[in-house]
């Protein structure tokens, strides 16, 4: 009897001496969810789940796959820009070892809605690690998640590049987008000061329109001219070759080097480009700013297509990523 209760006392003795978390792993969680925003600027990898028990917990790491040519997932990288694109995602997720919990092999977790697959748990301290392939949501009811131009329209609004339309919950990606539109998206770029540019060099650009200020300083800075006759046309719907004309001399004016040229002949219509658009639009091509419009089993150029707001987010997109490659 004695050596029964000194073997007992023994094992609560033994059992207070243990850690947490080895207390933890006798807990297993049965299923939980994680969702996920864009990350913000400043912020870092600190996003939260709910547990079903439901206890909070810290999505730990972060990490982002690149969907490769050929279908495949390349390294995991750590770029909020590759997130804003959607692909995969890949997340560690740390417990708490207090919290009394743990990941197991049969655990449910979703991220996002999406199922997710487990990768592997850390034996000391309980983390599972998951990923799973989402597609990212867009503020706007009129811009469905897997619109060909929907990551490239959250892009462009998350950065404060185009806003919404209307009541401001809708994109309109369909509607036309302006010469005056496009220069106040290039101020957004550059983030701007205006308020010395209130002069106007144009006879259609009146001091106090919503455009005028961000028209004279793409003019003075050299990166806008006029239609002719003294006009600037605001109010004209923007063209394909007009915006690789407007971010050619945008680049150009800061100095970098933008001699790379693709040959327009490799398009049908290659030979409509406008004379005073050509080395602009060899050098966008090249780049990847902008990118040919395929119709049936031809790939087209269509310089003088007028661009909707949706092709505009794209093609700012490329645009930002060029710059800041």
């Amino acid at each position: 009897m004695k050596r029964a209760i000194a073997l007992l006392l023994s094992l609560v003795l033994l059992a207070c001496l243990l850690p947490t978390t080895a207390l933890a792993a006798a807990k297993p969680i049965p299923s939980a969810s994680v969702t996920i925003a864009a990350p913000l600027e400043g912020r870092g990898p600190d996003w939260y789940g709910i547990l079903s028990n439901p206890d909070q917990f810290s999505v730990f790491e972060i990490y982002y796959n690149v969907m490769n040519s050929d279908g495949s997932y390349g390294s995991p990288l750590w770029d909020d820009d590759l997130f804003e694109r959607g692909q995969r995602i890949r997340v560690r997720i740390q417990l708490d070892p207090a919290s009394g919990w743990t990941f197991t092999n049969s655990t449910k977790l979703t991220i996002n809605g999406k199922t997710a697959v487990l990768d592997g748990i850390d034996s000391e301290s309980g983390s599972g690690f998951y990923h799973a392939d989402f597609t990212v949501e867009t503020p706007f009811t009129d811009v469905k998640a897997d619109a060909w131009y929907a990551n490239a329209v959250r892009f462009c609004f998350e950065n404060n590049l185009m806003a919404g339309t209307g009541d401001g919950i809708t994109f309109s990606p369909k509607k036309s987008f302006s010469r005056a539109m496009f220069v106040t998206v290039l101020a957004a770029f550059e983030w701007a000061d205006l308020d010395s540019c209130t002069g106007s060099h144009f006879s259609d650009v009146k001091p106090g329109k919503w455009y005028a200020k961000a028209v004279e300083w793409a003019y003075l800075n050299g990166y806008a001219t006029g239609t002719g006759d003294g006009k600037f046309s605001p109010n004209t719907p923007v063209t394909r070759e007009t915006m690789a004309v407007f971010f050619f001399n945008f680049f150009i004016q800061k100095g970098w080097d933008a001699s790379e040229r693709a040959d327009l002949s490799a398009y049908p219509d290659g030979s409509q480009v406008s004379s005073w658009a050509r080395d602009a639009m060899a050098w966008a091509v090249s780049a990847g700013i902008i990118g040919g419009v395929k119709e049936g089993e031809t790939v087209w150029l269509k310089p003088k297509k007028t661009a909707s707001r949706a092709e505009v987010a794209q093609i700012v997109m490329s645009f930002w990523f060029y710059v800041n490659a």
